[in-house]
């Protein structure tokens, strides 16, 4: 082993230089991450501003739209229908409203603005000439309108008007208004102020304050300060600063109001209190800054020491590793140093970690792919075996041979290819298109497909697929693929407002169609619990006399216009399983008290819809009442929690890819009902400990008679 050619320093003398050479850029770094932090801090405090300024906008919006919403409902009323306007019964609903909005409601005459109605007036009373100009506008633009703050005709009070206008056969009619009453606009801001903060304010198109949070009496009808309206002139929204009416220093964040144009509304917080969000933090970190580099050079002292006397030993145990077949050092080596020992050691530590590193890491990531992976396959085989199971069970058996081999053979081969598909996108969901281009290859010709691009989650392709090849099937055998004229058109869309995937079947061509047929197949009843059950989607089937047309409807996060960017379907509730054991506590023997008057009620929770069919008929057959069964985590709780006289349950571990049954075991723990777990993974792990001699176990695809005889021990029935 050869020295570095670099020139050599004894470690005292290094660290001393060390701690000399960092002192000032550590200052330098101290000062550059407090200058960073009082810049973040900052920030924050005018975002927070910003967003309380424009939640009150929002706010301020929705009570205005309240007055506006109320008149325009009032301007279509019949009443002002036709040449002879019916003023008493048009005054009587106006009267209604005006109480219920807590305010005087007028209608005017569009020509020279002449109160016709007054709700504030007694009833009958009409206004003696008096006159509303400020609502000119109204009629000018045909569009409902927000005053600023005037002094009222009859209550020399400030106050802000609303109206809309009346138009009947594309003219203007009359002009109704209403007076907007302050005290709920500072009632608004009232309750959205905090004891921290200064006030807040809107400021109306004129440059007067409307309302205010705080003494709204003493400044409503006030100009605002100069400095505010120069600063919110042509901006939508924004951070100022400047000295409020009062005289005190303040910074406000402002925002639009959107239904009033030219209003805005001010958040404002004091001037010391902005300060004081970022000048404790920076005397901290100077005095934290400080106090370090006084410990650092303090320790570089003490540990140039201590380093002294084990460096030589280091060095051989360094070597002597490097020829051992131990474990690699987890971190990479640094570069030559000009420390005499630690380069000795460095170069001792390099040919150990040479050595060992590359097969440490080698080894450890060769076993942990090899453990995911024969777990994965493991549970994706098995699951498939439990499904292709269940499809050679439910297909109708009461056919001739040749017609249920085909019926299975199709399924399964549906699966398959599905399957395929997955594998090929590396189990990461597939387009559409070519879900259906695969089901549907066999009617290449017939078959006219239009859709833009969607991408289904891998939940979502295996129940797709198999819903295609069950039309497929009904339509070869009794719809338009039975003849040669026939023809299919399948078209969806995804919705880009909600999200929603709608999908179209259309038959034409085919044999005449009289209705519904008289007993709904297995086909049809598949389809219905796929899309329904399974994808929690809403169908319809229309059997008119060209053909059969099917809508289905899937809910949003289950298709994304790009591949990779819908979520996988997860429970109602989103629940993590505990990790806390459970030991089941059995019901006492069915022969212990009185004869039983109904079938026993087990609960059944399992998200494949074939496999939850097959579980279904299989307790049904052994007379049992099913409760569900129930397919997400959220409705397994639900269902655990409210349904009552439940014997046992069936609960599938995994749910959802996402979600682990094991709250609802835990809730059934606490109601005294027994449970069987079911799983396909092969592994005690995927049980987290929960797999004791108490607890039954059914791993997939298992007997019929396997889940008949755990439930007869569990529930101590013969």
């Amino acid at each position: 082993m050869q020295r570095s050619p670099h020139r050599q320093f004894r470690l005292q003398t290094v660290l001393l230089g060390l701690g000399l050479t960092l002192l000032i850029p550590a200052l330098g770094l101290g000062a550059m991450a407090a200058w960073s932090a009082v810049g973040a801090y900052r920030a924050a405090f005018e975002a927070r501003l910003l967003d309380t300024a424009r939640a009150l906008a929002l706010a301020t919006d929705r009570e205005i739209g309240t007055y506006l919403a109320s008149l325009t409902a009032l301007a279509a009323s019949a009443a002002l229908d036709g040449p002879d306007v019916e003023l008493a019964m048009f005054e009587r609903e106006v009267r209604r409203a005006g109480g219920g909005l807590g305010t005087s409601i007028i209608l005017l005459d569009p020509v020279s603005l002449r109160q016709i109605i007054n709700t504030a007036l007694p009833e009958g009373t009409r206004p003696a000439g008096v006159s509303a100009a400020d609502f000119r506008a109204v009629t000018e633009t045909g569009r409902p309108l927000v005053t600023n703050l005037v002094i009222g005709a009859v209550a020399r009070r400030p106050v802000v008007g609303v109206a809309v206008p009346v138009e009947r056969d594309g003219a203007i009619r009359f002009v109704l208004a209403a007076r907007l009453p302050l005290t709920r606009l500072d009632s608004l801001l009232e309750t959205q102020t905090s004891p921290g903060k200064a006030f807040d304010v809107i400021v109306d198109g004129s440059g007067k304050v409307v309302a205010r949070s705080r003494e709204p009496e003493r400044y409503v009808g006030l100009p605002a300060p100069a400095w505010f309206l120069d600063g919110i002139a042509g901006r939508s929204s924004g951070f100022l600063h400047g000295v409020a009416l009062e005289g005190q220093e303040v910074v406000v964040g402002f925002a639009r109001i959107g239904s009033a144009p030219g209003w805005v509304i001010g958040t404002a917080e004091s001037r010391d209190a902005y300060t004081a969000a970022w000048r404790g933090p920076l005397q901290m970190m100077a005095l934290g800054g400080g106090l370090i580099v006084g410990l650092g050079a303090a320790f570089a002292i003490w540990l140039s020491r201590r380093l002294l006397r084990p460096v030589t030993g280091l060095v051989g145990d360094a070597r002597a590793f490097a020829s051992d077949a131990g474990e690699a050092l987890a971190q990479p080596m640094a570069e030559p140093s000009h420390v005499a020992e630690f380069e000795e050691l460095r170069l001792g530590i390099a040919a150990a970690n040479a050595a060992l590193r590359a097969r440490a890491i080698a080894k450890r990531s060769a076993d942990e792919r090899q453990m995911l992976l024969v777990r994965e396959v493991d549970h994706r085989a098995k699951n498939a075996l439990a499904v292709a199971l269940s499809v050679v069970r439910l297909t109708p058996s009461d056919v001739p041979p040749e017609q249920y081999a085909e019926s299975v053979e199709g399924r399964v081969a549906a699966m398959a290819r599905a399957h395929s598909l997955l594998a090929k996108e590396a189990w990461g969901g597939a387009a559409l298109r070519m879900v259906a281009e695969d089901e549907l290859a066999p009617y290449a010709g017939r078959v006219r497909l239009a859709g833009d691009p969607a991408y289904l989650t891998a939940e979502t392709v295996q129940p797709m697929a198999m819903v295609l090849h069950e039309l497929a099937t009904n339509a070869a055998k009794h719809g338009a693929l039975s003849t040669p004229e026939g023809r299919v058109g399948l078209s969806w869309e995804l919705a880009a407002e909600d999200g929603r995937l709608r999908l179209a079947w259309a038959e034409e061509g085919g044999p005449k169609v009289a209705g519904p047929p008289a007993k709904r197949r297995f086909g049809t009843r598949l389809i219905a619990q796929l899309a329904e059950r399974q994808l929690r989607g809403e169908t319809a089937f229309d059997w008119r006399e060209s053909g059969l047309r099917f809508a289905l409807t899937l809910p949003a996060g289950l298709a994304s216009l790009r591949p990779g960017g819908a979520p996988a379907l997860e429970g109602a509730h989103g629940l993590a399983a505990k990790d806390t054991p459970v030991a089941l506590r059995r019901q006492e023997p069915a022969g212990a008290g009185p004869a039983r008057l109904s079938p026993p009620r087990v609960l059944v929770v399992e998200d494949e819809t074939l496999l939850s069919l097959e579980v279904e008929a299989t307790l049904r057959e052994l007379g049992y009442e099913v409760v569900g069964p129930a397919r997400d985590l959220g409705e397994a709780l639900r269902l655990a929690a409210t349904e009552r006289d439940l014997r046992a349950a069936v609960l599938d571990v995994n749910l959802g890819g996402r979600e682990r049954s094991f709250p609802v075991a835990d809730l059934l723990q606490t109601r005294d009902v027994p449970y069987i777990f079911v799983t396909g993974y092969g592994s005690a792990s995927a049980l987290e400990g929960r797999d004791s001699d108490s607890t039954m176990v059914l791993r997939k695809p298992y007997a019929r008679q396997a889940l008949a005889d755990a439930l007869a021990t569990m529930m101590g029935d013969p």
